[in-house]
């Protein structure tokens, strides 16, 4: 025999059950929904650097070559002060070599 107490509290639980599975049923549906958002941005996004990519790198080179460009027309204008500089790097490069050998 159920007292009315106790019938209550099985209905409260019942009640909490269901409660608790609509919930987790919620939170499925919202956390399919964020994905399928996240997989569409990161698809857009792939997509652009796809496109862009080609453009940008291209760019990279130019100026690339430019520099290049301009670091020979320096030295062929100016061959002598090259050669000392040169060979004033591959000293200073040399003293550092020879230092950190020492240390260790």
């Amino acid at each position: 025999m159920e007292t009315p107490k106790f019938s209550e509290t099985k209905n409260d639980l019942n009640d909490l059950r269901k409660t608790a599975v609509d919930a987790a049923r919620d939170i499925g549906s919202t956390a399919a929904v964020h994905a399928d958002k996240v997989k569409s941005q990161a698809s857009d996004l792939v997509s652009h650097f796809k496109e862009e990519a080609p453009a940008q790198l291209s760019q990279v080179r130019a100026s690339f070559d430019d520099v290049v460009k301009s670091g020979f027309e320096y030295v062929s204008a100016r061959p002598a002060s090259s050669l000392l500089v040169a060979l004033g790097v591959g000293v200073a490069i040399g003293f550092l070599a020879r230092t950190n050998c020492a240390r260790d």
